[in-house]
């Protein structure tokens, strides 16, 4: 039996998991549709079946080189054969999603019939780079928890969330980080034109011979948030929307993160707005802790509120482990930190997933969050533990913070939508 975590006149509204692709194009498309066979389909003649086969939408052959989040109206699985059966199904309408690091985020509804097999053939599209791409960032939409959910490493608080948000799927890379900076400080954009304190390094050492999928590091909070103004501009303009940066500073779009221009981003404001953005710590460790509903839940899931049927991963342990911290082989699988990480930060997405999709939430680089640790002083939360990190630092429910540049710090991408 799962954890009870009790605290009556609470309730918790859950929606369903979302992967949005924030592109208008590259969103894959439905290859076999949502064709029915008749047979035994499942257990009995009023559950049914769903073969979920994903494919590369260019070579046609199926995606099996890589680790894919496949999730069915919220209850997620991790497949790497290119192929899935979800059984015992009630007959209905389910939203199907699947998300992969290098392609866009597929969405689609299938119906399902009791009795029968529903085969469903996903092309995913490649994600592609550089001017004449849009530009599609992976994110995934964060459940509503209005009714709360534990907190801390001992799980003896309580926050809530009562509202909709994306996460990026993981670290920003130093590709995309570098394709921003690029476009935002070229001399063309006149006024408009950003300026940065620190023009950030690829993973822990900048090694010419690593992938540029390391996570961007050397950057300080500053950076960060003039950076996700720069990304917002960026994403407009590549692809014809309308979002509206987030960091403004007497109403101007703050777009200088140098130490000079210390009095604006030290009195920078967040506004209620679309663009993207650093996540805040709560909406961090919710993302970090989420389980959602289960059947059958390890005895280990904490079900909060208490009887709701859904459950959270304890604060002691990294975020999708299935074992605390202390645990090298549970830790060592959704996390790199300084037992396995060779001293040096790897590309993101190499690790398992959590349960609801995201990548490297413990490990890798610690992630900036928007809100001071301490309101008297500019330090800001650092979350998740890194590459250099012992395993204690790890733990979802542990508060870190920092200041400055560091080789093992960088950050996750958040929105409002």
């Amino acid at each position: 039996m799962a954890k009870k975590f009790i605290r009556t006149g609470l309730y918790c509204s859950l929606a369903v998991i979302l992967v949005l692709s924030l592109a208008f194009a590259g969103c894959g498309s439905s290859g076999g549709g949502n064709g029915g066979a008749g047979g035994g389909g499942g257990d009995s003649e009023q559950t049914g079946q769903l073969v979920v086969n994903v494919y590369d939408d260019e070579t046609k052959e199926l995606i099996r080189s890589k680790k894919l989040n496949v999730t069915l109206d919220g209850n997620s699985v991790m497949v790497t054969t290119g192929t899935h059966t979800f059984t015992n199904l009630s007959a209905g309408e389910k939203t199907l999603t699947i998300s992969v690091l290098g392609y866009s985020p597929y969405t689609a509804t299938v119906v399902i019939e009791a009795g029968k097999i529903t085969t469903h053939n996903a092309y995913l599209v490649k994600s592609g780079t550089g001017p004449s791409f849009p530009l599609v960032i992976p994110m995934l939409q964060v459940p509503v928890a209005a009714g709360g959910f534990p907190t801390g490493t001992g799980d003896s608080g309580v926050k809530n969330v009562n509202y909709i948000y994306l996460l990026g799927m993981h670290e920003v890379t130093y590709a995309l980080w570098k394709e921003v900076y690029d476009w935002a400080t070229d001399e063309a954009r006149g006024e408009n034109r950003y300026y940065f304190q620190n023009a950030g390094q690829k993973g822990s050492d900048g090694a010419e011979t690593d992938t540029d999928q390391h996570p961007v590091t050397m950057i300080t909070w500053q950076d960060a948030i003039v950076w996700c103004n720069a990304l917002t501009e960026c994403y407009n303009a590549r692809n014809g929307t309308n979002l509206n940066c987030v960091y403004t500073y007497n109403g101007e779009v703050l777009r200088d993160s140098r130490i000079d221009n210390l009095e604006a981003y030290s009195n920078a404001v967040a506004g209620p707005t679309n663009g993207f953005r650093l996540p805040l710590s709560v909406e961090w460790e919710l993302a970090a802790r989420w389980m959602g509903s289960k059947e059958d839940p390890p005895d280990w899931a904490i079900e909060y509120p208490a009887g709701s049927g859904v459950y959270w991963t304890p604060g002691n342990y990294a975020s999708g482990a299935t074992a605390p911290y202390t645990d090298v082989d549970a830790t060592s699988a959704v996390a790199w930190y300084s037992k396995n990480s060779g001293g040096a930060t790897h590309p993101v997405g190499e690790k398992d997933p959590n349960a609801l999709g995201l990548f490297d939430m413990s490990g890798n680089v610690r992630e900036y969050c928007f809100e001071q640790a301490n309101p008297s002083t500019a330090i800001r939360y650092q979350l998740g533990g890194s590459w250099k990190a012992p395993d204690s630092d790890l733990q979802i429910g542990e508060k870190y913070s920092g200041f400055g540049t560091a080789n093992d710090v960088g950050f996750r991408l958040a929105r409002t939508p």
